[in-house]
């Protein structure tokens, strides 16, 4: 999911829209030995941080735009993610 975010963001940065940024909707997971913090990353123009990490309510957020989104209680329900894609 982070790929295809960062590839939707730069595809509306191409098209004119300079201050396009992009939550993933998930938190950064594109490598496998991630060293942890932000000075060492390794993909710097390619990791984002999720929602969550700038304090976003995901669930108030979802809710408020009409989305139903609930605690998930376990592995057989069904899990929605969220991100947000922002543009100027």
């Amino acid at each position: 999911m982070q790929k295809k975010a960062v590839a939707l963001e730069r595809e509306v940065f191409l098209g004119d829209s300079p201050k396009a940024f992009v939550f993933p909707p998930a938190p950064c997971n594109l490598c496998e030995d991630c060293p942890g913090n932000k000075r060492d990353c390794k993909l710097p123009f390619v990791a984002r941080p999720s929602l969550e990490a700038f304090a976003v309510d995901v669930y108030t957020t979802a809710r408020k735009m009409g989305y139903q989104i609930h605690v998930v209680k376990g592995y057989q329900e069904q899990m929605n993610r969220f991100g947000l894609l922002l543009v100027e």
